[in-house]
């Protein structure tokens, strides 16, 4: 049994020999063809393409004859392996380190709030600080408008009180100003927009940005700094503020009330006018002028009355998604604005942007020759850039400001757990 195995191995590497021999000579034969083409090829002067095609071809198959020689000469010394089956390669889905990458990106975001804190603590003092998102907040751009709108509309009603006969027919102004007329015209096309005005809500943030902000109020607080967060509970601030909105709004519906009286009134003296005129007496045209004289005072005070209108429902009208009333925005600038402004004798508050520029993260496959034996192939990376800006609430001075890169560098995927605390 012995002698018939070892004829058999005897001739397979009789055989591997003959074969790499054969491809020896095929490469041989293939050379001098190669080297017959390019001396026909050569012949011609001006055919230079085919001589340099020719000599490319020569070189490659002298390569391939020295690299077939190169095996028989190992085949007929050593004998040949064929090559294993197993090659230690390493298949990623496209979604592979994803959800690594962000974890390590939350913790390089924790990080660079944590180097932030450490810059601001000695700058804060005993000032409480109000945080807020860089990207959605807003200065009191809303706030001014909105009191831009009372005081006009306030005047606009005044000036219909004042420039318009009495219940009484007493003429207190033969006509209406051109001033006022103007200024009841440019109050509709204000308050037409009102309502697009706060769709943008002014302290909302991005879950990315809030990690940050979550960071930063954190660690403040850790160091004894007084921390508020406006877009989620300043109750004693809200209240004050809505009691002021509620307070002007009363006054200009106390003047919209006597308006719209008036215009009623106004009304009812118009259709009395209007009935005399119907009879065809003597008075007929006099009582047609003072008619229409009332339904022109009617409708100055109707369009005041509008007005109003017009500002409590841009005021109490859901808009934006998640849809909600634009007061709420209003109360909160307010609550904001009094809150940095402070009162009496109080220093005021500081004011915090946070601004979450980047965060990402990436993934290393190395390969080896441990990778075939087991070891994991894949490095987790995770890197953040957070930015600050810290003003005085009461000025809006700049007190301090930055932007902080954190690199987390490589994890091993196996050491990603205590990477993280856990």
């Amino acid at each position: 049994m012995a002698i018939a195995q070892e004829t058999v191995d005897t001739i397979n590497q009789d055989t591997l020999r003959l074969n790499a021999e054969t491809a020896r000579l095929t490469a041989e034969t293939a050379r001098l063809t190669a080297q017959r083409v390019r001396d026909q090829a050569a012949a011609p002067v001006d055919d230079r393409l085919k001589t340099l095609q020719a000599q490319n071809a020569l070189e490659n198959a002298e390569k391939d004859l020295a690299n077939s020689a190169t095996e028989a000469r190992i085949a007929q010394a050593f004998g040949t392996v064929k090559n294993a089956s197993y090659t230690g390669a390493v298949e990623l889905d496209d979604k592979t380190g994803t959800l690594e990458a962000k974890l390590l990106a939350t913790k390089a975001i924790a990080a660079a709030s944590q180097r932030i804190c450490a810059q601001l603590c000695g700058k804060i003092g005993e000032r409480p600080v109000l945080v807020a998102a860089g990207t959605s907040y807003r200065s009191p751009e809303r706030l001014e408008l909105y009191r831009f709108r009372v005081k006009m509309l306030k005047q606009v009603l005044d000036s219909a009180l004042t420039s318009t006969r009495s219940s009484g027919g007493a003429e207190t102004a033969s006509a209406l100003p051109a001033v006022v007329s103007a200024g009841l015209d440019a109050a509709g096309k204000l308050l037409s927009f009102f309502k697009s005005d706060y769709k943008m809500l002014g302290f909302d943030q991005t879950t990315d940005e809030s990690v940050a902000m979550y960071a930063v109020a954190g660690g403040l607080s850790q160091h004894g700094a007084r921390v508020y967060w406006p877009a989620v509970q300043m109750p004693a601030q809200r209240a004050r503020a809505l009691e002021s909105i509620v307070a002007e709004l009363q006054g200009l519906l106390k003047l919209r009330n006597q308006a719209q009286t008036r215009a009623v009134a106004l009304a009812a003296l118009a259709a009395r006018e209007e009935r005399v005129a119907a009879e065809d007496g003597e008075d007929k045209e006099q009582a047609l002028a003072e008619a229409a004289s009332y339904r022109s005072d009617e409708a100055v005070l109707r369009e005041a009355v509008s007005g109003y209108d017009a500002l409590l429902v841009s005021l109490t009208t859901p808009s934006g998604t998640p849809a909600r009333d634009p007061i709420i925005d209003l109360v909160s600038d307010m609550a904001l604005e009094s809150t940095l402004q402070g009162a009496g004798d109080d220093t005021g508050s500081l004011l915090l942007l946070i601004r979450l520029e980047s965060a990402g993260g990436g993934m290393l496959l190395k390969k080896n020759l441990l990778t075939g034996l087991g070891a994991p192939p894949l490095y987790h990376m995770g890197g953040a850039a957070v930015s600050y800006l810290l003003l005085d609430g009461r000025d809006g001075r700049v007190i301090d400001g930055g932007t902080i890169a954190q690199h987390g560098g490589y994890t091993k995927s196996s050491r990603l757990a205590s990477t993280l605390g856990q």
